[in-house]
């Protein structure tokens, strides 16, 4: 078998760093915070309030409101939303029965749902429906959220994690090489480098391979959505969204459910599955 020297190399930097009782210690907090299943992964903390709509539009009447100003993550959250509720940060499970097809795209935007809450909800619809349709695929699918709370401990691979891949956008030698702290609380140790790219990298706007540029991913789509608008005399705003985590939900293809869902899309109350 082929010695990684990179491994090599993390096995005698561990042994380095237990030498040193100051090093034991910010390892134990390492171990730690690691131990609490993500409590410290940076969640998005921008979310446009009612307050804000208001001075934004001029009149503090909601039906005057336009969801053009909105990010696209924003604009079917406002849609399906409760008068009053909009800028919550929790998220009802009525709302998750009207918008369930953008649900990983309003959880990668830090919106907060348990994990708990939704396996009952899904095993429920399950129970109810009696078979797993295109509904239930995608309530389990986002069950393997990064970004729920109180999640059990996803399964990593080298580039995979719960089974979404990231190999076009993570390089472990190249984040190994580029964040020299997580040379000394994590080691060349791919799966654990993709863990942490994946729950609190993204976030952190830290790179994940020489060859993909973020800032420049971003900067592109959100031209194409102000070229999209031009035009429109209601106030708008070019952006696909607050959240780094969403646009690499978008390039990869996390919320493209086309291949297994029609297109049609509840619109209304009378669409709402509602239990």
């Amino acid at each position: 078998m082929k010695k990684n020297p990179k491994r090599i190399g993390a096995v005698l930097l561990s042994m380095m760093v237990l030498a040193s009782p100051f090093s034991v210690c910010a390892q134990e907090g390492a171990l730690q915070n690691a131990a609490a299943g993500g409590e410290n992964v940076a969640r998005n903390e921008v979310f446009t309030t009612q307050a804000q709509m208001q001075q934004l539009m001029g009149t503090d009447d909601p039906s005057m409101w336009s969801v053009r100003y909105l990010p696209q993550v924003e604009q079917y959250y406002w849609n399906f939303s409760a008068p009053g509720e909009q800028d919550k940060r929790e998220m009802s499970m009525n709302l998750v029965s009207n918008a369930y097809q953008n649900l990983e795209m309003f959880l990668d935007n830090g919106y907060l749902l348990d994990y708990n809450e939704l396996a009952a909800y899904a095993a429920d619809y399950l129970a109810r429906k009696g078979e797993e349709d295109a509904y239930y695929q995608i309530l389990t699918d986002c069950l393997k959220n990064p970004y729920l709370l109180n999640k059990p401990q996803a399964q990593v691979t080298d580039y995979t994690y719960n089974g979404r891949d990231y190999s076009a956008v993570f390089d472990p030698d190249y984040y190994y090489d580029n964040n020299p702290e997580l040379q000394l609380t994590i080691g060349f140790n791919p799966p654990e480098l993709l863990r942490h790219f994946v729950e609190k990298g993204i976030m952190e706007g830290r790179r994940g391979n020489a060859q993909f540029d973020m800032d420049a991913y971003i900067a592109a789509v959100d031209a194409q959505i102000a070229a999209s608008m031009a035009g429109i005399q209601q106030p708008t705003i070019a952006k696909y969204s607050y959240s780094r985590a969403n646009y690499y939900g978008k390039l990869l293809g996390h919320y493209d459910y086309s291949a297994i869902y029609a297109p049609e899309m509840p619109q209304n109350e009378e669409n709402t599955i509602d239990w």
